[in-house]
């Protein structure tokens, strides 16, 4: 490899120990944040005492909806029911949680078997999710379509106040991966 980079092999000790130094002595070169994750009986146990049961494998459920806990739930079935489902609660895991608990959500999304995944108000670093995703779009990763958007309440708010972009955006993400046929 050397050879290939033309590069002598001091010089490349020396960018090796540059990058040491960057990364070991200089903490914030990489941005990032470690989150503990609690295993996903712990967060099963915590919705199950909400009222919330989750058998999965009885379920032909593919969609799993994460909204922030105590945001407008009757304006998530009418996003739903424009997307085609029009028993929501029946046909989707609707899940309230609160955006600043930890979820292992790829953990939970292999459990539910889901395709799926829309978020509301959700933080992605607490749900495990390093990456870098805007509001309103989507993306595929590992055979699941995901989307984030703002938490429900916002949503309805600025729509019922005559300003469309956060729900037309909205709608414009939905429509294309996660309207039902």
């Amino acid at each position: 490899m050397l050879l290939l980079l033309g590069l002598l092999p001091q010089t490349y000790e020396y960018i090796i120990n540059k990058l040491y130094i960057c990364c070991v002595e200089t903490p914030d070169f990489i941005d990032f944040k470690v989150i503990d994750l609690p295993e996903l009986g712990e967060s099963l146990k915590y919705l199950a005492k909400r009222g919330i049961e989750i058998e999965a494998s009885t379920s032909s459920k593919q969609l799993l909806v994460l909204y922030k806990e105590g945001s407008g739930e009757g304006f998530l079935h009418d996003i739903l029911k424009a997307c085609g489902y029009a028993e929501p609660s029946e046909e989707a895991w609707l899940i309230p949680w609160p955006a600043e608990q930890a979820l292992d959500l790829t953990a939970m999304v292999r459990h539910l078997a889901c395709d799926k995944v829309m978020l509301f108000g959700q933080q992605l670093p607490n749900l495990g999710l390093h990456l870098n995703l805007g509001h309103y779009s989507s993306v595929k990763i590992s055979d699941v379509w995901y989307v984030k958007a703002d938490d429900l309440d916002t949503i309805r708010d600025e729509k019922n106040a005559g300003k469309t972009q956060k729900a037309a955006a909205l709608w414009q993400a939905l429509k294309t991966h996660f309207k039902r046929e």
